[in-house]
């Protein structure tokens, strides 16, 4: 029981230490953001993604990249 407290606890530690993290990088620009979305909707048409997953796809493509230049994370993008 104490091991699973422990387990919470640190989890728990853990959450709150990554999303103050994610509020400490930059936001990125919004032309960056367009530049990504537009590659992973390439990849996306590359990798044969149906169309019921592609915005799921990509949000989280774009998200990767963001995450590797070291910027935020977006909650949506605008796929058309």
């Amino acid at each position: 029981m104490k091991t699973l407290v422990s387990s919470l606890i640190a989890l728990s530690l853990f959450a709150c230490v990554q999303v103050q993290a994610d509020e400490e990088l930059p936001v990125a620009p919004a032309d960056l953001v367009q530049e990504l979305t537009q590659m992973c909707l390439d990849w996306a048409k590359d990798d044969d993604v149906q169309a019921s997953e592609m915005k799921k796809y990509v949000l989280n493509c774009v998200n990767d990249e963001l995450e590797a230049t070291g910027y935020q994370q977006v909650k949506d993008v605008d796929i058309k």
